[in-house]
This record gives structure tokens, sequence and C-alpha cells, in this order.
């Protein structure tokens, strides 16, 4: 069994990951949804992970997971340009 340095930072990832979920299934994920699950930049809410782990395509998950936020926040960005032209501080095109 060699443990490399990459194999060692997924194996702390995904025991991170089980920590948080203490779901066994974690072991199984693929790299890619680790290292989606782990970086710095998620946002995922722990049912977000939680659903990820529990899909048995979790790579399709994280992607409608992601286009609901992105969703989400292109209707949030929309409120508050509405929001702004009432109140006259930006211009309508």
């Amino acid at each position: 069994m060699g443990l490399n340095k990459d194999r060692t930072s997924v194996l702390l990832k995904k025991y991170s990951l089980y920590l948080e979920t203490n779901k066994k299934d974690i072991m199984e994920l693929p790299i890619p949804v680790v290292k989606t699950l782990t970086s710095k930049n998620c946002n995922f809410t722990q049912k977000d992970i939680l659903e990820v782990v529990e899909n048995k395509k979790p790579s399709e998950k994280i992607k409608e997971i992601e286009k609901r936020y992105s969703q989400l926040a292109n209707k949030k960005a929309a409120e508050i340009e509405r929001e702004l032209e009432g109140l006259n501080i930006i211009e309508k095109p």
C-alpha cells in the first residue's frame, strides 16, 4: 500500500468528511468529489454533503447542487438590482 503525498491527502480529506457525516460510504467517493466537498470554496451545507454522499451518482449530485446555488445567486442578484433601480442608485439599461 504505497502512500504518497497525494494519496495521503485524499485519505485525510475522506476521514475529515467521515467525521463530519459519520457515513462509511465516504471511502467509496471518487477523488474529484472528495476534493470538491473539502475545498475551501465549497459552500455546501451539511444536508448538501449528505445528499452527495448518499447518492449513487455523487458527481452528478454535486453538479445539481451547484446549479441550484447558481440559480439562487442569479435570482438574488436580480432582486438586488431591481431594488437598487427602485432607489435610483443604478440606472436602468
